[in-house]
Formats: structure tokens, sequence, C-alpha cells
């Protein structure tokens, strides 16, 4: 399965906020320096750090307006303005979810912030009015063809949405409910009280929930990361979960339930187990170190390119050379494509394997490009040397400029597939990884 719609929306949200990536211990200081300098007499310093939660992004916005309540109002309107004078985006659920929770006092300045950003937003609803735009966007509007902003248009509602949203969920006609945009909407407006009725969804095998519950997370409230792992130990395992589980604080616990889960399944699908091995991979060796032998089995029956990728993908991550000698053969094989059944296909002769192939369709340059990142970060710059998304561009443009035609990724790839099978094969009997830093290394 691959995400589409509000829950992808739900989830590249999340992928925002800060608890999330490689970068996180750094992000998350220069978010709580800056929310620091928020309370600086200096008027310039105050500004100055405004703007940079803004130049954050929204986990940080939301982090900053939870943790603003103690500023006076001059300091406020420092970071207001900031907020809604900033570019790159403009959205009122920062302030309307951190309104939840907030003193009153804050709360209502919060409500007038997000209103500033977005007239829709904040303000004093009745029960009734909330339940009725819930019902609005959930149910009577369920069957238009275009459902964008149909989450937002509940989220903006504030916490107030949330028992109204889990009322048609758990309700006589849920079957009803447009479920995804449900799921979405709660994401950014669920607090910690919310936890039990999420994790009662969850284990009845609605995965929507996880994400709502990874929010819960990464905010640092135990009781949601419980509610996650309990649920793969009662054998529920997805895409949604596996993305949940993620920001989960206790790497180790995730990694021996979601390997129990498995193991208690019949025939773990590919989708299960590429799911299962990007999770193993972003834990790291000292978590998931053990998962090595499980992922090397698991690759050599992947029969999917996006299975192989993940899974050597994660081996490599983990200090597996056959994760790193599949990654070597997968750039260099292209896209070959495949017999899918419909009209288009039928008299079009079946792709020629190579023999030796990984696997019959070939890879897409979306699974040969990351490959290649990687690789090159194993490798070393004497190897390869991708440039940087900017430096790629304005080479590009350069070439343009010059009258040439500029590098594709396909040819981008292509040498880097060249560079990957020589280093191979002089290489990979002094290849060696160190666990405690994650990096490879080549001996002398």
């Amino acid at each position: 399965m691959r995400l589409r719609g509000p829950l992808l929306v739900a989830l590249v949200l999340l992928a925002a906020s800060p608890g999330w990536g490689d970068d996180d211990a750094d992000r998350n200081a220069e978010v709580r320096a800056s929310i620091a300098l928020l309370a600086s007499p200096d008027e310039a310093v105050r500004a100055e750090a405004a703007e940079r939660i803004v130049g954050l992004g929204h986990g940080a916005v939301e982090e900053a307006a939870r943790g603003s309540a103690g500023l006076d109002d001059a300091a406020w309107k420092t970071f207001a303005d900031a907020c809604v004078s900033g570019k790159g985006w403009a959205s009122p659920l920062p302030f309307v979810a951190a309104s939840g929770t907030a003193p009153e006092a804050h709360r209502k300045r919060l409500l007038a912030l997000a209103a500033r950003i977005d007239p829709k937003a904040g303000g004093e609803r009745t029960r009734d009015e909330v339940a009725a735009i819930v019902r609005e966007y959930l149910v009577d509007r369920v069957g238009e063809r275009c459902s964008t902003g149909h989450d937002l248009a509940i989220s903006r509602l504030g916490h107030a949405a949330v028992p109204e949203v889990f009322a048609l969920l758990r309700g006589d006609e849920r079957k009803h409910v447009a479920s995804s945009t449900a799921y979405a909407a709660l994401v950014p407006i669920v607090e910690r009280a919310d936890v039990p009725v999420l994790r009662e969804l969850l284990h009845d095998g609605r995965s929507g929930a996880a994400a709502s519950l990874a929010r819960l997370q990464q905010r640092g409230f135990p009781e949601a990361a419980d509610a996650l792992v309990e649920a793969v130990d009662a054998g529920r395992f997805d895409e949604r979960i596996a993305k949940a589980l993620v920001s989960s604080p206790d790497g180790a616990r995730t990694v021996k339930a979601v390997r129990a889960c498995l193991a208690r399944r019949a025939a773990p699908s590919e989708e299960d187990r590429s799911q299962a091995a990007e999770l193993f991979g972003k834990f790291g060796p000292a978590a998931a170190g053990e998962t090595v032998p499980d992922l090397e089995t698991w690759l050599a029956a992947s029969q999917k390119p996006w299975a192989i990728s993940s899974i050597a993908t994660a081996l490599v991550r983990l200090g597996s050379a056959k994760g790193v000698e599949t990654l070597v053969r997968l750039v260099g094989e292209d896209d070959r494509g495949k017999k899918c059944g419909c009209k288009c296909c039928v008299g079009k002769p079946a792709p020629v394997v190579p023999p030796g192939s990984l696997c019959a369709e070939g890879f897409g340059i979306w699974e040969r490009w990351p490959a290649t990142k990687l690789l090159a970060e194993v490798a070393g710059r004497d190897v390869f040397v991708v440039a940087t998304e900017d430096e790629i561009d304005a080479a590009r443009d350069a070439a343009r400029a010059a009258g040439r035609e500029p590098e594709s990724t396909e040819q981008l790839v292509a040498r880097g597939a060249a560079a990957f099978h020589t280093w191979w094969a002089a290489s990979k009997e002094r290849l060696a990884f160190d666990p405690a830093s994650g990096r490879w290394s080549v001996g002398k």
C-alpha cells in the first residue's frame, strides 16, 4: 500500500515537526533557544528569534505557540506579527492546536492569531455548530470528487472538533464517514486525554489513528507510545503504523514487537517486510542490529523492486555488506517495465531480463537515485560525489545558459553505477562497518 490523500498530508505534517529526522537534536536545541529569546527585552533580538522560528517551519511554530504563555504583550506581538508575515507557509493550525490546553488568556490570543491568518479559524462556536461543520465534511460531502481541504476545515475548529469526529468514527453510520479525512483532521488537534479513544480505534483495526498517536508520542506522552506498541503486540502492523513507530522513544522495544508480530504471521507479505525493514534501518544498529539475518533472508526472497530497495537500504544502515552489494547492483539495473494486463500491454512482448538481475522489472529512478546517494556516503568522496539539489540545479542552469544539454538524473545515476561497480570489485573484501558511528570504511 502507498498512502495517498489526506493521510499522506498528515504524515508530511508530522515529518516537518521537531522530533523527526536525522538532525533532531540540533533542530530542537535551536527551537528552544529561539523561544527563550522571544522574552528578550531587546526588540531586535525578539524579532530575529521570531523570524527564525517561522523559518524552521510548522513544528517549531507550534512549539513556540505552546511555550509562549508567559510572554508579555509586546513580546507576543513580535512573535504574532512574524507568524502573519512569514513567507513559505501560512497556517492557523499551530495556534488552534496549541489553544487546546492553554491557559485562558493565552488561549484567547492564540485563537485571535489563528483568525488573523485564516478568518475561518479560531473564534468561539457552540457544540452544535462544531458538530454541524464536522458532519458536513465527513458525511454530507463524502461523495464529492475532490476532498482537498476538508480535513483543514475540521482541524481549524480546534480540539472542540475531536469528540464530534470520534463520535462519527465510532457511531452506527461509520461506514458512511470519510475516514481518511477524519483521521487527517485529528492529527493537529488531538491532546493527551484523547489517547484512550485513539488506542481503541487502533486496536479495532483502524490504523488511521496511528498518525495522531505518533503526534502525541512526539510530544512526549508515553501512553501514546505504549498504545502503538501494544497494537503491534496484538498483531496490528501496516504502513501507517510503521510510519507512526518511527518516532518511538524505545527503538529496541519497538523492533522486538514488530519482529514478533511478523513471526506470528504465516506468510508476511513483501509490504510487511519492506515496512519493517525501513523501520529497522531508521532505528540503527544499537536497536535493530539483531535483525540483519532476518533482513538478509527477506532480501533473498523479495521480487518487487521497492521491497528489494527498502530491505537493502536497511541492511546498509545496519552494517550488512550484502546490502551494499545489492545497492551496487540495483543502481545499474534500469527500469524494464512490466506487462500489467491493461490494454496498452496487449501484444507487448515481455521485457528481456538479463541473467543475474535482481528482479524482472528492474528499478525506476525513484529507487536508483536514493541508492546512489546512500552508496556515495558509503564509498566516500574519492569514489563518487553527489552534489546537493541546489548545486545540481545550478549546474543544469549553467549548462543551459552555455547552450549545452544538462546532465539528467538518469545520466548521473549511470555514472554512479559505473563508479560503484569498480569500487565494489576492488574494495568489498576490505569493507568494514562501525556500529557506534554507523559509518563504513575501507581498510588497507
